[in-house]
């Protein structure tokens, strides 16, 4: 088996649950955020939620897929595991940025709302 291979299986095995994970836990959590901004419509609030976590899956996945693509020919065990760290680094640079500006929007979101309703 070639060590490109082998990396691949690695870096899906690892990345898939950690994806995840994150989801089920942003999913559980962010819920209390999405009810403030919809005012306590719960019916609004968790098909919004669940169409967040399909979108974060669709992305996160896709990418995680689609990046393997890219990843040049790997010769030896110290070269995949260097190639396997800043993919991994990267995709998980990428679930905390993702999370930010996420939080960003919905602090923005609740802080136009409040200006709006003051008015």
């Amino acid at each position: 088996m070639s060590y490109n291979i082998l990396a691949y299986f690695v870096y899906l095995f690892f990345m898939f649950p950690v994806i995840i994970r994150i989801g089920q836990i942003c999913y559980a959590n962010g819920l209390v955020y999405v009810m403030q901004i919809f005012n306590n419509d719960t019916q609004l609030t968790l098909s919004t939620n669940k169409i967040l976590l399909i979108c974060y899956y669709l992305l996160n996945l896709g990418y995680t897929l689609f990046s393997i693509g890219t990843w040049s020919q790997i010769h030896d065990m110290a070269q995949m595991f260097a190639d396997l760290s800043s993919k991994m680094g990267v995709l998980l640079l990428l679930l905390g940025v993702i999370h930010i500006m996420n939080m960003l929007v919905i602090v923005y979101v609740a802080y136009f709302k409040k200006i709006k309703l003051n008015q």
